[in-house]
């Protein structure tokens, strides 16, 4: 697959097609790397973005024409797809860029594991939320259960 041009890009059986560009060549170094900070940043408000329409699409269970997690997974590409391209230049102009190891995923991967983090983390708030009413639950059976022994 090619990091540069219009690419192809298949989730959760939908594909979205995007255009990347590379930078120009007379691009000073500092401003790559500004770029590739800022691709970094999008790719973490593209994260909350679908745990954000996951959440709703958990808890309000809206129709499907309501869902848009299509924004934020072309986001989520884009920024992906501007990463892989910048680092090497970056590195080939003598910048100090490496991959972390989410960026050396495919972007199907990469995608992939941000949905799946956006259902552990929706679930798993879920579950914390749920803890102070089985809490609650809980206390009311053993007032119950004390005021019910001391009547008898």
């Amino acid at each position: 697959m090619a990091l540069t041009g219009l690419v192809e890009v298949e989730v959760k059986g939908k594909t979205y097609a995007v255009q990347i560009s590379p930078p120009g060549p007379m691009i000073q170094l500092e401003d790559l790397e500004k770029a590739l900070e800022t691709n970094r940043k999008q790719l973490d408000i593209a994260n909350e973005g679908i745990i954000a329409e996951y959440r709703k699409d958990v808890f309000e269970q809206p129709p499907p024409w309501l869902q848009n997690y299509e924004t934020p997974t072309q986001q989520a590409i884009i920024a992906h797809l501007n990463i892989n391209v910048l680092i090497p230049i970056i590195q080939m102009k003598g910048g100090n860029a490496e991959f972390s190891k989410l960026e050396t995923f495919s972007v199907e991967q990469r995608i992939g594991v941000l949905y799946k983090k956006a259902e552990m983390k929706v679930l798993n708030d879920f579950h914390t939320e749920q803890a102070p009413f089985k809490m609650a639950v809980i206390v009311a059976m053993l007032i119950f259960v004390m005021i019910f022994t001391t009547i008898i």
